[in-house]
């Protein structure tokens, strides 16, 4: 097709039965933009448009899959390949992964060589399943269904530098989450086990590994958003509120090397704040068990740090035995208390009785006086005994005595 100014243009259809990623990027960025490096990215200079000709062009391809490490990335994909002189473009990328879809966009300028790259887009996926992401370990342990979208932009001389410069925002959103090792009865189990608190922190470390190994922890759904920076995605604030168990952390992906690092807080669930209706733990501040995954998005391991945890259900121990200490000192004070005033109430009524008995006491002396001043007052009136010696009856010895 020939355009206004002279120039050539190509219109039409391919369809293919497979499109690996690396021919897709040869095809817009150049051979050489597949050149490796040390890292995980091409490190080779991107041409834009150097393998394609006339200079402009809109080809509409569909292809029965897209590839990439190894991987079924898309299927029933279709796209139009879209270029001019400054730029190339995936425009209205559409496909399926299992039973979601995937839907996006792509612009790469400019055609200058050497120059600094400009790549731009969209990209967003629908009811995809975590295990067709192409991530096998991650979906080793996580099931779910995904939704998210992010808008992004980035620019650099390489696929390389591409990644470092990586920026943008999205959302996310995972329904019927199952995450496998991550038993919720943990809590329940440690408690039932004596002395665990006085193991050594390998011990308890092994322990507490175990129990979580022997169930899964599920939730119906969770969200947030994100935010890409200078190549590194964070998603903060992430909660995740399931049966028996709730999850609180965050999520750092460097693009540059695809490492990660996750930290998350588990949780126990008691009923719900009848005020806010939030979960509420059961287990004292920082008593969670702190869950980091570090290690890449192809190979990550899971480390449990537990020092938080013990340092926190010591101190709820420490706080319980100093509250059953005030308790009984309450107690106790309590009980010297009314003993005291028992006493003090035994002594009252002791100082009544005594003072009641001195009262008696003097009123039976004073009785006893009277008595004893009366009898000397009779002894007076009564004249002594006269006998009559004259009197020949011995009867008549006595008589009265006469006034004289």
């Amino acid at each position: 097709v020939l355009t206004g100014n002279g120039g050539r243009s190509i219109l039409g259809q391919v369809d293919v039965a497979t499109i690996d990623v690396e021919q897709l990027l040869a095809t817009i960025g150049g051979p050489a933009a597949l050149i490796k490096g040390d890292g995980i990215w091409p490190e080779g200079p991107i041409n834009v448009g150097s393998n394609l000709d006339p200079a402009s062009g809109n080809i509409s391809i569909k292809a029965q899959q897209i590839t990439g490490g190894g991987k079924t990335l898309v299927s029933g994909a279709s796209f139009d390949l879209v270029w001019d002189e400054n730029s190339i473009a995936i425009e209205n990328l559409q496909g399926k992964n299992g039973a979601g879809e995937i839907v996006g966009s792509f612009r790469l300028c400019c055609t200058l060589s050497g120059a600094q790259k400009q790549l731009s887009g969209r990209l967003a996926l629908e009811n995809v399943e975590i295990s067709g992401l192409g991530f096998e370990r991650i979906s080793q342990n996580i099931a779910g269904v995904f939704d998210g979208g992010i808008f992004f932009e980035a620019s650099g001389v390489s696929v390389a530098e591409l990644a470092q410069s990586f920026s943008g925002q999205g959302s996310f959103a995972v329904s019927d989450l199952r995450i496998s090792r991550l038993n919720p009865q943990v809590f329940e189990e440690l408690g039932s086990v004596e002395n665990a608190l006085d193991m050594g922190t390998l011990e308890f470390s092994l322990l507490v590994g175990n129990i979580l190994d022997r169930g899964n922890f599920e939730a119906q759904n969770t969200g947030g958003t994100f935010l890409v920076a200078g190549g590194i995605l964070r998603a903060s604030n992430i909660a995740v509120s399931g049966i028996n168990g709730a999850l609180l952390g965050e999520v750092e992906l460097d693009l540059s090397d695809i490492s990660l690092a996750t930290d998350w807080v588990f949780l126990p669930v008691a009923e719900p704040d009848q005020t806010s209706g939030a979960p509420i733990a059961s287990v004292p501040p920082g008593g969670g068990i702190n869950i980091n995954t570090r290690g890449t998005l192809l190979e990550p391991t899971r480390e449990l740090d537990l020092l938080g945890m013990i340092d926190a259900f010591q101190l709820q121990a420490m706080e319980a035995e100093l509250e059953r200490l005030e308790q009984l000192r309450a107690e106790q004070q309590e009980r010297s208390r009314q003993a005291a005033l028992e006493r003090a109430k035994r002594m009252e009524l002791d100082a009544l009785r005594l003072e009641q008995l001195n009262l008696e006491q003097q009123d039976l002396e004073q009785q006893e006086g009277a008595i004893v001043h009366g009898q000397d007052g009779e002894e007076q009136e009564i004249a002594p005994l006269q006998f009559d010696f004259e009197a020949l009856d011995p009867q008549l010895f006595l008589f009265e005595p006469q006034n004289l």
